[in-house]
C-alpha cells in the first residue's frame, strides 16, 4: 500500500512527491469509489481498474468463478478447487464432506484476509465450522507439486494497462515462496502443522528453523 516504505521509497527515486492537494497526476492506496472514478482529471491516474476490487475478495472472486462457469460451461477453470461460501453453503459443504466418507480434508480462509491469518485445514467440517461463520471453505489439494519434500508457491508480478483489449506486462523475475517444514500426505495427522501446509511468510517466519 501507499504507506509501505518501499513503495514511498520507489517513488522519491522516481522524482515524486506525496500531495495533499487537489492537483494530484497520480494515486496509490485503496480502490476508489465508482463515484470518484467518474470525477477525475484526464491527467490524473490511479493503480486499480473499478471493480477489480473484487477479484481480490475470495467470496467475491468464487461467485465470479461460477458466474463464469454458468455461461460458458464447467470446463472452466478446471483447476480451481470445489469451494464453498458460508455460511449459505453449509450444507453442500456438509453434504459434500459426508460424501468424501472421511478421506478428504478442506482448508478453511477468511473472505478477505491476507498474510495466512485465520487460516487452518479442516477434516470435520461440519464439528469444525460454527454454524454462522462467515468464510470460504474449498476442497484441500492434498497432493501438490513439491520442491525437496516441501510445498511452494509462485508470487508472478504483472502490470495490467488495459481490459479491452486485455495488455498485461509481466515482470521478469518472480518470488518463490517455501513451506519451512516437509509436506505430509497424512493431512488429518498434521492439520494443525502449517509450516507444513502453508507458504505464507508471514506464518513460516515464526518457524525457529526459518532463514530469510
Amino acid at each position: 500500500g501507499a504507506s509501505s516504505r518501499c513503495v514511498r521509497n520507489a517513488w522519491r527515486r522516481a522524482g515524486g512527491s506525496r500531495s495533499k492537494k487537489a492537483g494530484w497526476n497520480f494515486l496509490w492506496g485503496k480502490p476508489m469509489k465508482f463515484t470518484d472514478h467518474m470525477r477525475l482529471n484526464e491527467y490524473q491516474k490511479v493503480c486499480h481498474f473499478p471493480g477489480t476490487f473484487f477479484l481480490g475478495r475470495k467470496d467475491s472472486l468464487s461467485r465470479q468463478v461460477n458466474l463464469f462457469r454458468r455461461r460458458n460451461g464447467n470446463r472452466s477453470f478446471t483447476y480451481l478447487p470445489k469451494t464453498f461460501i458460508l455460511p449459505e453453503d453449509r450444507d453442500r459443504l456438509i453434504a459434500d464432506s459426508k460424501a468424501q466418507k472421511g478421506k478428504g480434508s478442506y482448508i478453511l480462509k477468511p473472505k478477505a484476509g491476507a498474510r495466512g491469518i485465520g487460516i487452518r485445514l479442516l477434516i470435520d467440517p461440519e464439528r469444525e465450522v460454527k454454524r454462522n461463520a462467515s468464510c470460504i471453505v474449498q476442497r484441500y489439494l492434498d497432493k501438490p507439486l513439491l520442491i525437496d519434500g516441501r510445498k511452494f508457491d509462485l508470487r508472478l508480478y504483472v502490470l495490467v494497462t488495459c481490459f479491452d483489449p486485455l495488455r498485461i506486462y509481466l515482470f521478469d523475475e518472480g518470488l518463490v515462496r517455501m513451506a519451512t517444514e516437509p509436506y505430509s500426505h497424512n493431512v488429518k495427522k498434521t492439520s494443525g502443522d502449517l509450516f507444513r501446509h502453508l507458504t505464507n511468510y508471514s506464518i513460516n517466519k515464526f518457524n525457529p528453523d526459518f532463514k530469510g
